[in-house]
């Protein structure tokens, strides 16, 4: 990043006490300096950020395999017994005819589900 540094700034990070040769300075080389501190910090930013979306953009071992999956909580009704009872029911790699179903408020009647 500092290879097109200006010179006073390079004269000053070759010092070794940049703060003094900041100070013995006139304001057109503070400010030289002030904006090249403006621009390098810029500069370091982009450059991380393109390493970092390049390494990314390489790297296999950071993509996962998953399986979607839907939870809903159901809830049983029995009109003659007089119960209602509920539970959490996952559905894995749901179809979108199911997800469809799957809408609040929608009564479903399910038979022969297991439990695991």
């Amino acid at each position: 990043v500092d290879k097109n540094a200006p010179e006073v700034w390079k004269r000053m990070m070759d010092s070794l006490s940049p703060q003094d040769v900041f100070e013995a300075l006139d304001n057109h080389e503070k400010e030289t300096i002030t904006k090249w501190q403006e621009n390098r910090n810029v500069l370091i930013v982009r450059r991380i950020q393109d390493e970092v979306e390049t390494e990314l953009e390489t790297e296999t071992t950071l993509l996962r395999e998953s399986t979607p999956f839907v939870r809903v909580k159901m809830h049983s009704i029995d009109p003659r017994e007089g119960r209602c009872e509920s539970a959490l029911l996952t559905i894995w790699d749901p179809t979108e005819e199911q997800l469809g179903l799957l809408k609040e408020g929608t009564s479903l009647q399910i038979q022969n589900l297991i439990v695991r």
